[in-house]
């Protein structure tokens, strides 16, 4: 059976492979248009259209991946921790 990540993950690709089908057809259609000289103008706006929900999905199926990667949400706050052996820039140890 699969987890909650791998559906959600599963169900992100098909719709970045959808929106990327859909952005490659429009820019297709642009491009006949512009080789046949007619006027692409209302393609231009279907594939700005295609192109920012190409996008919104990518950051979409990134932040899932992420998120099964990590553990967190993507954009989460990391731990302010510094590590051991870090040493600061004003700690009296730092010779100048």
């Amino acid at each position: 059976m699969k987890s909650a990540n791998d559906t959600t993950l599963q169900s992100w690709r098909l719709k970045y492979n959808a929106a990327l089908a859909a952005h490659q057809g429009c820019l297709r259609a642009l491009m006949d248009a512009t080789m046949a000289g007619t006027d692409p103008a209302a393609l231009v706006d279907n594939e700005a259209r295609a192109r920012l929900e190409l996008d919104r999905v990518r950051d979409q199926l990134l932040a899932a991946m992420t998120e099964a990667i990590t553990g967190r949400k993507a954009g989460e706050a990391l731990s302010k921790q510094t590590p051991a052996n870090s040493v600061e820039a004003d700690s009296p140890d730092v010779a100048s």
